[in-house]
């Protein structure tokens, strides 16, 4: 099967894993995104075919809309068109509303959409594009049931899945963020993985604001945010930073950005 997976991201995340598992398991998978970012390397290297729109990026639907949207746009139906793919996997608002509306112009081609949590914008008004919709809770499909009256033998749960294979070869490493953030072994790291979206979006403040109530009860704890705005124009991460002066604690709190070396840093958590 020829399958193109989307993502209105840079980063592909955890549709990385999917596509790989996707490949070795016989099907033709590409992947396409907004713009390039060093993740995509591991993609390539497994053969899979990357592409690029901006068309796919996330600011793109709330942005007036200009005659170089319109041409994108149709970059991406003519794309379609040619590469013929049995199946368009979609992912994130933007990726679904571009990618379910360049299906009508489209040959013949199985529209999948992934919602990962109440992600839901324009659900009520275009979904029914979809052949099928995933979600990956129960939660996330009574919200979109009782949200946005998709029908609820339309929505099929899958959830998240881990790399188990990549998991078990984390190194035993207590202090490796010790050493590089140059912090007492003695001390305990609290730390929170998850892109700077907006307030509220991935719960920052909310890790700050408990990062307070605990700092005052221990001495010997420090909080570790890892991650960085969802896209260039984003400056929720600039936010918390000045969140953390605000409440005092920014001497206790260390804003390391995106990082490729999750498994590592869990071990120092």
């Amino acid at each position: 099967m020829k399958i193109l997976i989307v993502k209105a991201q840079p980063n592909p995340t955890s549709l990385s894993h999917l596509a790989v598992s996707l490949k070795r398991r016989g099907h033709n998978v590409s992947f396409m995104g907004p713009s390039e970012h060093g993740e995509l390397q591991k993609l390539r290297v497994e053969g899979i075919p990357v592409f690029l729109n901006k068309i796919f990026t996330s600011k793109a639907v709330r942005r007036k809309l200009s005659w170089e949207y319109f041409k994108l746009f149709f970059q991406f139906v003519k794309f379609l068109r040619k590469e013929s793919f049995d199946v368009l996997l979609l992912n994130l608002p933007n990726g679904r509303f571009f990618g379910r509306l360049a299906s009508i112009f489209s040959v013949k081609i199985l529209v999948v959409s992934i919602i990962r949590g109440r992600d839901g914008l324009f659900e009520r008004w275009i979904n029914w594009l979809d052949d099928a919709t995933v979600c990956v809770s129960d939660d996330a499909k009574k919200f979109l049931a009782k949200r946005y009256y998709i029908p609820t033998n339309k929505i099929t749960i899958i959830p998240n899945g881990i790399d188990i294979a990549r998991m078990d070869k984390i190194p035993e490493d207590k202090f490796y963020l010790h050493r590089e953030l140059g912090i007492d072994f003695k001390t305990k790291l609290i730390g929170m993985f998850a892109y700077f979206y907006r307030p509220r979006g991935k719960g920052q403040e909310f890790f700050l604001d408990a990062a307070k109530i605990v700092s005052e009860q221990f001495q010997n704890v420090r909080f570790i945010l890892i991650g960085t705005n969802i896209e260039p124009g984003f400056t929720f991460r600039e936010y918390c930073e000045n969140y953390a002066k605000n409440i005092g604690i920014h001497d206790r709190v260390f804003f390391i950005g995106e990082r490729l070396d999750g498994p590592s840093i869990l071990s120092s958590l």
